[in-house]
């Protein structure tokens, strides 16, 4: 990715995270995540920078609003199991594999005796 590819996708992450949360978004919008992911991934892309002044490390603001992103586009998939309540977020990489997931579990789990 050259850093004007990475420009690029800046702006277009931008754009699509000031979409309004009522808003459906625009059909390109899980592309543009899987884009900064594989660029992440990859090293092309980093989520923090050390500021040179402080020594401190810092977060990219468009790369977290693209992995914020991201979370919007994912789908809930109840995985309950009797009255274990289990919900996993699956990825936007285009396969479905629970090693690739988030689980979202309730705080406190109960079983009924």
């Amino acid at each position: 990715m050259t850093s004007s590819d990475a420009r690029e996708l800046e702006k277009r992450i931008d754009f699509l995270a000031a979409t309004p949360q009522a808003a459906q978004l625009p059909d390109d919008a899980r592309t543009a995540v899987r884009k900064l992911l594989d660029a992440l991934e990859t090293g092309r892309v980093r989520a923090a920078e050390k500021d040179a002044a402080s020594g401190q490390w810092q977060a990219v603001p468009w790369v977290k609003r693209g992995i914020l992103l991201g979370f919007r586009l994912g789908e809930i998939v109840d995985m309950s199991l009797g009255n274990h309540k289990i919900f996993y977020r699956v990825n936007n990489r285009g396969n479905d594999s629970l090693l690739n997931a988030q689980t979202v579990a309730q705080a406190v789990a109960t079983t009924s005796s």
